[in-house]
């Protein structure tokens, strides 16, 4: 019997199927899903990424879109505009706005029994400029007297993580450290948080004030009873004469919100003010010396009545006035003297400013 005698070829595949065999035996192990880091926000001055700490920029522009850098009063019709850099040191990046469509503006409300509630509404205005990515907020109504808060959750398109854990927050008007929180729509802690940048715009008190050219007031002849006043069909005009004896009350109308009676957001100060008809040909007659001259100063203060409207139930301060009838005429803790015919020859003034929220 001859021998067999295997060529090289034939060798080389028993070596490689041996191999083969003894590789598929091998143990084997799979991992985990592989993790990245969190997205951050930096503020735009931040030149170097911080990945450490949030931080954002704020910009403030008023009525007009003239920006803002300080401002002693903002009132409600400003514009807050919020830019940031998404920071990820797995140079993930946020090419969709995800963060940007994150923000919301959250502040006490004013309600209409002048109570407080504190709520988050969306930025309403998202988008791009030569600084970057944004979200922009119109100051409303009724956020007048309070402080302004932001929210923000820095996102990326792709990683893993692509959201950051917490909420970033704080005071858009304060320079300290933002804050962090787990949920949004929490109420803010009563802490010192802010933007994280120094860059931001400076205001007085950091709370909101009330653009005058965002209400009306008009005056009108009432009637009252238990306390609860009704205003008449007609309003008076600059040039229509009020009548000693009756009553006149203020009504506040919002030119932001329709047809929106706002009276009870106001306190009042009533003033008998600018004597202007000419009664020196009287007093030249042998009339009293008291009797007023086209000289007599304001009569300021005057003493008028809280009651409540008809439709609102709260109590407004100072809300009512009725015109004396000759004699003297009572001012704020003090009589006025010598005006033997009370307010005739005066025009009637009424002042309104915020009152004070109940809480």
């Amino acid at each position: 019997m001859k021998n067999l005698t295997l060529k090289k070829v034939a060798i080389g595949l028993l070596l490689a199927g041996y191999s083969i065999s003894g590789a598929y035996a091998a143990n084997s192990i799979t991992t985990g899903i592989i993790k990245g880091r969190a997205p951050l926000v930096n503020a735009k001055n931040k030149t170097t990424a911080v990945y450490d700490k949030n931080s954002i920029t704020v910009k403030l522009f008023d009525k007009n879109d003239n920006a803002v850098a300080q401002a002693n009063t903002v009132t409600n019709g400003y514009k807050i505009r919020i830019y940031f850099n998404v920071v990820d040191q797995d140079g993930d990046k946020d090419s969709l706005q995800l963060t940007a469509k994150t923000i919301k503006f959250g502040y006490n409300k004013l309600k209409q029994d002048r109570s407080r509630e504190f709520v988050w509404v969306a930025s309403g205005s998202v988008g791009t400029d030569n600084d970057g990515d944004y979200a922009q907020w119109v100051i409303p109504q009724d956020a007048v007297g309070s402080r302004i808060y932001y929210e923000i959750l820095a996102n990326t398109d792709f990683g893993n993580p692509s959201v950051a854990s917490q909420y970033v927050y704080g005071d858009v008007f304060k320079s300290d450290d933002a804050g962090l929180k787990d949920n949004s729509g929490d109420t803010p802690a009563a802490t010192n948080v802010g933007s994280g940048s120094t860059d931001i715009p400076s205001i007085t008190n950091g709370e909101i004030g009330l653009d005058s050219d965002s209400y009306t007031i008009e005056l009108y002849a009432i009637s009252v009873n238990s306390g609860v006043i009704t205003y008449s069909a007609d309003r008076i005009g600059a040039n229509d004469s009020p009548v000693v004896g009756l009553l006149y009350a203020p009504k506040v109308t919002s030119t932001e919100i329709t047809n929106a009676d706002i009276t009870n957001q106001f306190k009042f100060e009533w003033n008998l003010v600018d004597f202007t008809t000419n009664r020196q040909d009287i007093v030249n007659s042998g009339q009293p010396a008291n009797v007023p001259t086209p000289s007599q100063p304001d009569i300021t203060q005057l003493d008028a009545v809280n009651a409540r409207q008809s439709s609102g139930g709260q109590q407004i301060e100072g809300l009512y006035y009725q015109i004396p009838v000759n004699g003297l005429v009572s001012a704020s803790g003090q009589t006025v003297q010598n005006l033997v015919a009370g307010a005739q020859g005066y025009k009637l003034k009424v002042i309104a400013s915020e009152a004070t929220p109940t809480n």
